[in-house]
């Protein structure tokens, strides 16, 4: 039992001493049924002294003698003659049997001699690659063998993963894919030190030039605040906190429009240019509740731990992070009004003022948010097809009785469009906007009408600051390092050049990218993805044919959506093509010494191509995925799975062993290919148009079945932290992971039928493929995690590494048959949950 420690010379004698045994019960059940245990002529009769069982204990297995007598009796001659004939002809039938026997015996004693000498003479090959001897190390020194694989699969393959992999001074926790991430970081950074070369593209040499203004703190010092008091004269914004609405010389709605033109930042609403649902050739002016991303770079930013949102965090924190959040406000602004030659003290009372009118009125909108972001796996997310007039109606009868109309939709979009050549909108009867979330803008509009004008203004302007001034003076940065410590938790700041590679990563990824794009991967390594995704893709349609909750008609039209799911591995093969590289990023111009003003030029000419698509008929060519991530994804619209080189690195390929890589790599392909059939993705068809494609019956039990995660997820109680995990919130997640390793362990197997087994993986040879396989899943998930990061991960869509592993595992009745585990054990239960 592998539970319980054995080894594969257990596991080898076992089987042997299984077959054995089946061949010897074979030849004496032959032997048996010939009848030649019942001739009292061949077999030796009792001695006279023989104690004979009582007629109540015999069988048929008894002498023959008691089995004549309870016939009838007969001692005629003729009946003697032909007994002693019969006991003849059976003599010759027995010998013949016993003689069968004996070679039914010999050959059973051969095959066992000669499997012995096999497995210990010859034992099974071994993979002594570079990458097997990796792999195999990489996932020893991860593991805990002193932990059942049966009771804890995460403590088996990752219990001593802590101790090799401390949490970086620098973040809040460390698994492989925050390893990697840095690990990218620091390559960018190596090239970005190198000189330039004649045989790069130009955007290249621009990615440098933005390097070495960002690390030049010097410049950034003599510079001090002068290039964001620019920007805020550009927005039409004043250079001080309008602590008074007379300061004020533009509205504060036409300044919300001028902020997402210029740094691509959206406040109170949320807006874009996004391709229709339902008709993604097309484009829509999407409006609704904004996001909380931030458009511009910064510290600590490139964690694979997605942090809430600061503001966020500050609405729902006690009084030591409202404290910190005043001092922070107050600080600022202050700073920026010395700047501005104003007298510090003569306003103080006046900053201690806005600022609170600044936390305040910010923390009901983040309530507002928070109270219409819905995780109903169950909701329709189509948005309402309104023209601007319908709009304007809806939201202006929210305050029409008290209020005068909050926001001026046309207007609002005239200045947003205003600098977009070649465009013009036609907001009666071609460009119909797409309204999500309307009643969030309901409940929005309400909140507008209730605040001061002034109140708005000063946050609108509090925001602009907020996003730009760690990209300033070094007191600045010092100022917002303090701020986080107090806020999120203190680590270590992260040093300046690393710093700068992250902003050349985050906004040049393509030119960057170039660095690791290679001819030899689309040669190499390009075709064995392919071929691992065909694998997993071939094996999910059989089981989606095997599936017996979905009817005949839908069956075909989701193996259909599969077939065509498009690809994306590595890196766009345009960009080997430094002519393309350069058509790409079209005219841009970076600058020596001016910082903050490279990165808002590049979000400016971002957002102006993206609003110059509007018109545009999509085609989806994939051009803007960062070949660098380490991450996978998968579009919904696109129906595209993207894979880039980040991810195609150890320790999630180059394993040595396909066992390995279908088990890492594999299990991510398969987790991507089935969120096109999650509670999102099945919305979609295979063009990416969302529509109903599935029968209501199919749909039906799709639901029911789903429920099992929601429930079993929901129960994972994570005691570091005394929190719950939230079924509903990572179901997508969830359904994403149990159905990819699944598909993978299908590939895995179609693999092996093409191509034959493997060696086996020094050190780890007491286990079979199908063990390692499920090793190699586990050690992805493999993290070292502190309090603050776990309370972080509960609050997003994925669950904890920890939960991911035990969930999905758990679920799958192959790892129970692989690992040998008993009914009822943890990993193990009766109860399982599967869709896919």
């Amino acid at each position: 039992d592998l539970c319980k420690g054995s080894n594969m010379k257990s596991k080898w004698y076992d089987r042997m001493f299984l077959q054995t045994h089946l061949m010897l019960i074979t030849a004496i059940n032959l032997f048996q049924n010939s009848g030649c245990a019942l001739a009292d002529d061949v077999m030796h009769k009792p001695s006279p002294n023989h104690k004979l069982e009582s007629p109540g204990a015999r069988t048929v297995w008894s002498s023959g003698v008691g089995s004549d007598q309870d016939l009838v009796a007969t001692t005629t001659t003729s009946r003697k003659r032909l007994r002693a004939g019969a006991s003849r002809t059976r003599l010759k039938i027995c010998i013949g049997i016993l003689l069968l026997t004996t070679l039914c015996l010999f050959a059973a004693c051969a095959f066992l001699i000669y499997t012995y000498l096999e497995n210990f003479l010859n034992p099974p090959q071994l993979c002594t690659t570079a990458e097997c001897i990796k792999a195999a190390a990489t996932i020893i020194n991860s593991m805990d063998t002193r932990a059942s694989p049966c009771d804890d699969f995460y403590q088996f393959a990752c219990g001593n993963f802590e101790r090799d992999h401390p949490i970086p001074d620098s973040d809040f926790s460390e698994d492989w894919f925050t390893n990697r991430n840095h690990h990218a970081i620091r390559r960018v950074r190596e090239y970005m030190e190198q000189n330039d070369t004649d045989d790069e593209a130009r955007p290249v040499h621009q990615a440098r030039i933005m390097f070495r203004a960002c690390k030049d703190v010097e410049a950034l010092e003599k510079l001090s605040l002068s290039p964001m008091m620019g920007f805020l004269e550009h927005l039409g914004l004043p250079l001080t906190p309008p602590l008074e609405s007379s300061e004020a010389t533009i509205g504060w709605q036409e300044a919300v429009a001028h902020i997402k033109r210029h740094i691509d930042k959206d406040i109170f609403i949320g807006f874009d240019v996004t391709s229709d649902p339902v008709n993604n050739t097309v484009n829509r002016l999407s409006v609704g509740m904004p996001g909380d991303s931030n458009p511009l770079p910064s510290h600590n930013e490139h964690s694979r731990i997605k942090r809430p949102p600061l503001r966020s965090l500050l609405a729902r924190g006690g009084a030591r992070r409202r404290g910190a959040w005043k001092d922070y406000i107050v600080k600022t602004m202050n700073h920026i009004l010395e700047y501005n030659n104003r007298s510090v003290k003569a306003l103080s009372s006046s900053v201690e003022e806005a600022a609170v009118r600044i936390m305040d009125f910010e923390k009901r909108i983040i309530i507002l948010k928070e109270n219409f972001t819905s995780t109903d796996p169950s909701k329709d997310d189509l948005p309402e097809n309104m023209w601007v007039s319908e709009l304007q109606k809806v939201t202006d009868e929210e305050v029409s009785s008290y209020a005068p109309s909050q926001v001026n939709w046309r207007k609002y979009l005239a200045v947003l469009f205003e600098d977009i050549e070649d465009l013009s909108l036609d907001l009666d009867d071609y460009d119909q906007l797409a309204v999500y979330n309307i009643d969030y803008l309901r409940a929005l509009m309400r909140l507008l009408a209730d605040t001061p004008d002034s109140t708005i203004l000063l946050t609108v302007w509090w925001e602009v600051v907020f996003e730009l001034a760690p990209h300033t003076s070094n007191y600045m940065r010092d100022l917002r390092t303090d701020f986080e410590e107090k806020t999120i938790g203190e680590v270590a700041p992260t040093s300046r050049p690393t710093h700068c590679a992250y902003v050349v990563y985050k906004l040049l990824d393509i030119a960057v990218g170039t660095v690791a794009a290679t001819k030899s991967f689309l040669y190499d390594t390009k075709p064995k993805v392919n071929e691992m995704i065909d694998d997993i893709q071939v094996s999910f349609m059989k089981a989606v044919d095997r599936t017996t909750w979905i009817d005949k008609k839908t069956k075909a039209a989701i193996k259909d959506k599969v077939s065509v799911i498009k690809r994306r591995i590595g890196f766009p093969e345009w960009i080997l093509d430094n002519a393309e590289v350069e058509d790409y990023y079209d005219t841009l111009e970076m600058y020596e010494k001016t910082h903050l003003e490279n990165i808002l030029t590049f979000l400016g000419r971002s957002v102006y191509g993206s609003f110059n698509n509007l018109h545009t008929y999509n085609v989806f060519n994939s051009s803007g995925f960062n070949p660098l991530e380490v991450n996978a994804a998968y579009s919904v619209q696109d129906n595209m799975i993207f894979v880039p080189l980040g991810m195609i690195q150890f320790p999630f390929y180059h394993l040595g062993l396909d066992a390995l890589n279908y088990g890492a790599i594999g299990s991510i392909l398969g987790h991507e290919l089935v969120h096109a059939l999650d509670t999102d993705g099945r919305k979609y068809d295979k063009l990416g148009n969302y529509r109903s494609w599935w029968s209501n019956n199919s749909i039906s039990s799709f639901t029911q079945k789903v429920s099992c995660f929601v429930n079993k997820y929901s129960t994972y109680y994570v005691e570091d932290v005394d929190e719950w995990v939230d079924g509903n919130l990572t179901l997508g997640e969830n359904i994403a992971d149990n159905g990819g390793l699944r598909a993978a362990l299908w590939g895995y197997h179609r693999r092996v039928a093409r191509g034959g087994q493997e060696p086996r993986l020094p050190g780890l040879q007491q286990y079979d493929h199908d063990q390692l396989f499920y090793l190699a899943f586990a050690n992805i998930w493999c993290e070292n995690w502190s309090t603050q990061a776990m309370r972080w991960t509960l609050e997003g869509e994925h669950a904890p590494n920890y939960v991911r592993v035990m969930g999905t595992l758990s679920n799958s009745p192959e790892f129970g048959r692989t690992w040998n585990c008993p009914a009822e054990s943890e990993m193990n239960p009766k109860q399982k949950c599967h869709v896919w």
